[in-house]
C-alpha cells in the first residue's frame, strides 16, 4: 500500500511519471490490484489506491496512455467504470 502511495507521489513529476512508465512491470501490476475482485473486502482501498496510481500515470502522459492500451486492459477498464455507475 505504501508502495503505490510514492508511485502516486512521485507521478506528481513529469519525468518520473514517464520513468516509472517505462519500469516493465508497474503498470500491469498495478491493473493487477485495481482489477482483482476476488480480494476480500478489506482490500478495496487497496484497489482505489492503485486506481488513483493507474490515473497519475496516465494524466497528461501520451506514452503511460500508449503503454496502457498495448495491455489490453480497455474493455476491462470499460467494464469495471460500468458497474460502478449503476
Amino acid at each position: 500500500m505504501l508502495g503505490i502511495q510514492i508511485l502516486t507521489s512521485l507521478s506528481l513529476e513529469d519525468d518520473a511519471k514517464e520513468s516509472i512508465g517505462s519500469i516493465g512491470g508497474i503498470l500491469i501490476e498495478m491493473f493487477e490490484i485495481f482489477f482483482n475482485q476476488r480480494r476480500p473486502e478489506t482490500h478495496d482501498t487497496e484497489r482505489v489506491v492503485a486506481g488513483e496510481a493507474l490515473a497519475m500515470l496516465a494524466f497528461e502522459s501520451k506514452q503511460n496512455c500508449h503503454r496502457t492500451l498495448k495491455l489490453n486492459v480497455v474493455e476491462k477498464l470499460v467494464s469495471s467504470f460500468s458497474k460502478n455507475l449503476k
